[in-house]
């Protein structure tokens, strides 16, 4: 994507996948972005949802342990 000054402050124009130029705003950008990688790594978001939940229904330990990426034993040892 080539980027290009447009004429007003919130809009831009970007070269679209066939070379046209096509005048898109920000939140269209974005919006195409995350549906792009959401497709994309959909079997990594799956899985981390799934890391997540499980996380999430054994406790407070478990929870700190995987936002911290440590083992749930070195977490309890420290919260008491």
């Amino acid at each position: 994507m080539v980027p290009y000054a447009g004429t007003m402050w919130w809009r831009n124009v970007f070269w679209d996948r066939f070379g046209r130029a096509a005048d898109v705003t920000r939140d269209e950008i974005v919006d195409g972005s995350i549906a792009e990688d959401a497709t994309r790594h959909a079997d990594d978001i799956a899985t981390g949802i799934d890391s997540a939940r499980g996380a999430a229904a054994d406790g407070d330990v478990a929870v700190a342990a995987h936002l911290l990426g440590e083992s749930p034993d070195s977490v309890a040892r420290v919260s008491g």
